[in-house]
């Protein structure tokens, strides 16, 4: 039970987009981003990744958006393959990237 209870807190908590806001903050102040990181992390991250679009240097923003854009667009496998995070990242797509990519 408490297995179960530490796994669902950690969902909450969400790792990954507060590893992308951790490293957005320093940033601020170091100059210093690792964007190629940022990438690899799970969908989570994405709707934080493309929020701070505005709080990093344009070079990043560029990173960000050629990765980030080409994923995804449409969820597809219905109720069985439905995936929170994956979900919240396609809308995040959807919402801010450019519909050609």
């Amino acid at each position: 039970a408490m297995a179960i209870v530490g796994l669902l807190a950690l969902n909450v908590a969400n790792p990954d987009a507060w590893i992308v806001r951790r490293n957005i903050d320093r940033f601020g102040t170091t100059d210093e981003l690792d964007v190629e990181h940022l990438l690899q992390l799970s969908d989570d991250a994405v709707p934080t990744l493309l929020d701070a679009r505005d709080d990093v240097s344009p070079e990043a923003v560029a990173r960000i958006e050629e990765r980030v854009c080409d994923g995804e667009r449409t969820a597809d496998g219905g109720l069985w393959a439905f995936n929170l995070a994956r979900d919240a990242a396609i809308e995040a797509r959807n919402r801010a990237c450019p519909s050609g990519r």
